[in-house]
């Protein structure tokens, strides 16, 4: 006999646990999909710029160029 709770249990909390299992199977085939090309696209350029310019940082404190290499490599790596 099914009584008021439905053939298989609680059916509110049953659909909601399903809507929030399907939520989670879908971002993870999107992540997956855009994973590392949309990473790459928008946030890795930046990223990569950023690092460069703390390398030059690095350099101009350790005395390995001078003011005038410090500003031209940076302006090239801001182009």
């Amino acid at each position: 006999m099914c009584g008021s709770y439905g053939m298989y249990g609680f059916e509110p909390l049953g659909g909601i646990l399903w809507i929030i299992f399907l939520v989670i199977i879908i971002g993870v085939i999107i992540r997956l999909i855009r994973g590392p090309r949309y990473r790459g696209m928008y946030h890795g350029w930046h990223e990569e710029k950023d690092e460069a310019v703390d390398i030059l940082k690095e350099r101009y404190a350790k005395g390995e160029i001078n003011k005038e290499e410090f500003e031209q490599k940076k302006s090239d790596l801001m182009k």
